[in-house]
């Protein structure tokens, strides 16, 4: 490959076209123009821009390829010593396969990187920067972005539009106005082991079957992580901090999952879309924890999830969803799970700091080897309660459906309730109320009392009173 050296100060733009050919910008020397830099011209192939000095361009700093070019295998190295200033693009790229290198300071004012072209490469080991765009903007399917320097942007800081995109931070990218990690295309990545700041949201993935990880810390003056298309994978191992919310996830079939921690000024976890599957055994803190609008939603808890305002889960637009706490629920509201009309199954092996209110519908309580440090209320609707713990206070308002209690303990149905059924094979006992009740031992050797009523006993072994 031939090479050519820039090795005086210059004034006036460089152009080459010739194949296999690298052009070095020497340490200390300086080009200064009024137009582009270097151009990188037409449809050559095998050519590299190595900037080891100063560019200063009215226009771009390195401008290379052309429309329509296809694989140009052409590249473009800043190195430690190298910087780009522009007043539009510090490097400006559109062909296939690019590969840009920056080890020193690049910045354009409308971006510090453009790349029009799929499978381009950038890494980062320096500094890229927009005074009014973007660091990073690249358009064309399954290009790979590595940071590992300082990207900075006056809006998104980071813009991927294609299919397949890749991108990996693993130091520090900011917006002034806007997103971080702006991503749309399919089955793209976002992997962050570093740290976000944006004034406006941290990373946002619209495409489909988006895979977004979280290693590092992402802080936002928004939200810290919204995925807009079905089919997400959402997975937070870090510390996600966000006025607004946590995650937002607002494509049907979408998974997020928490093992560290979500503090946020709004909702830790938003999700506006069927089929979600939310799984938290981290720490996620509120104004509301997690909060689900849409059917066939599937949520567990084996951490900690507190709300300072509304409830720690809030499921009141959700239908046919279901919950499992095994860890802590808690919510300064004192209304730690809350349901609506929709039909809700919540099982607590956990702590509940609070009240559960399952509202309308007909629902599903499984309270075995948890504690409910409040009440358990249902609304409208047929709702069962399955319980071990005879202190646990079940509420039903008056012609509320017709509602069945599962006790493996001796237990005394409170006003409201119809059915009473004992489970397990101990020898409890079971009191009715002033219902006509129905009640069912469990074979062994029970004492059933009815109480008043026309009641219905299925007696099995039991002695009836």
């Amino acid at each position: 490959m031939a090479m050519t050296f820039l090795t005086n100060n210059t004034k006036t733009s460089v152009s080459f076209t010739e194949a296999d050919t690298t052009l070095v910008l020497v340490k200390d020397v300086i080009l200064s123009v009024t137009n582009s830099g270097i151009v990188a011209s037409g449809l050559a192939k095998a050519r590299a821009v190595v900037v080891d000095g100063t560019i200063s361009a009215g226009v771009s700093g390195v401008t290379f390829g052309a429309a329509n070019a296809g694989d140009l295998k052409g590249s473009v190295v800043v190195s430690e010593t190298g910087s780009i200033v522009a007043g539009a693009f510090g490097i400006s790229a559109t062909a296939v396969g690019m590969d840009i290198v920056n080890r020193g300071g690049i910045l354009g004012k409308q971006a510090g990187v453009s790349v029009v072209g799929s499978k381009a490469n950038v890494a980062n080991e320096g500094t890229i920067s927009s005074a009014a765009g973007s660091a990073v903007s690249v358009v064309g399917a399954a290009a790979m972005v590595v940071n590992n320097g300082r990207m900075a942007g006056q809006t998104d800081a980071v813009k991927l539009s294609g299919d397949r995109m890749a991108m990996t931070n693993n130091k520090d990218i900011s917006s002034a106005t806007a997103a971080g990690i702006v991503i749309d295309g399919l089955g793209s990545t976002v992997t962050n082991n570093g740290s976000i700041g944006a004034r406006g949201n941290g990373i946002v993935a619209t495409g489909v079957a988006e895979i977004i990880t979280n290693n590092g810390t992402v802080g936002s003056g928004a939200s810290a992580i919204v995925a807009k298309g079905k089919n997400a994978v959402i997975t937070n191992s870090g510390a996600l901090q966000a006025s607004v919310d946590g995650i937002a996830l607002s494509g049907a079939n979408g998974t997020v999952t928490n093992s560290k921690m979500i503090a946020v000024g709004g909702t830790a976890v938003s999700v506006t879309a069927n089929g979600a599957i939310v799984n938290n055994l981290g720490t996620i803190s509120g104004a509301i924890g997690i909060a689900v609008v849409g059917d066939a939603a599937r949520g567990a808890n084996s951490g900690t999830i507190s709300a300072s305002k509304g409830s720690a889960v809030d499921f009141t637009k959700a239908d046919h969803a279901s919950f499992n706490n095994s860890g802590v629920l808690s919510s300064a509201s004192g209304l730690a799970f809350k349901g609506g009309d929709g039909q809700q199954s919540l099982t607590n092996g956990g702590t509940i700091k609070g009240d559960v209110l399952l509202g309308g519908g007909s629902d599903y309580f499984d309270g075995r080897g948890g504690t409910v440090m409040g009440k358990v209320a249902g609304g409208a609707g047929h709702d069962t309660y399955v319980i071990d713990n005879a202190r646990t206070l079940l509420v039903e308002a008056k012609n509320a459906g017709n509602d069945l209690v599962i006790s493996s303990v001796s237990y005394a149905l409170a006003d409201n309730f119809e059915f009473l059924t004992l489970g397990g094979t101990a020898a409890v006992n079971a009191t009715g109320n002033a219902l006509a009740n129905q009640i069912h031992g469990n074979g062994a050797d029970n004492r059933i009392d009815g109480k008043v009523g026309n009641d219905m006993i299925w007696a099995m072994a039991a002695r009836i009173f």
